[in-house]
């Protein structure tokens, strides 16, 4: 039961240090600038998520 504590510690420590979004230019950004892009799914229709160089291009934002 210790484990359920200290994750809750680390994931709130990870999202407090984590920059927010914000507008650059007019574009979503994170705390690098680079542009934050959102994957709906509602692309390609072979287009169903986001994984492999998907992933590792375009890794999620917290």
């Amino acid at each position: 039961m210790k484990a359920v504590p200290i994750l809750a510690v680390l994931l709130a420590t990870t999202f407090a240090m984590a920059a927010a979004p914000h507008v650059s230019d007019g574009r979503l950004v994170d705390g690098h600038g680079m542009t934050l892009h959102v994957f709906d799914g509602k692309g390609a229709s072979d287009a169903r998520s986001c994984e492999g160089d998907c992933e590792r291009n375009f890794p999620p934002a917290a």
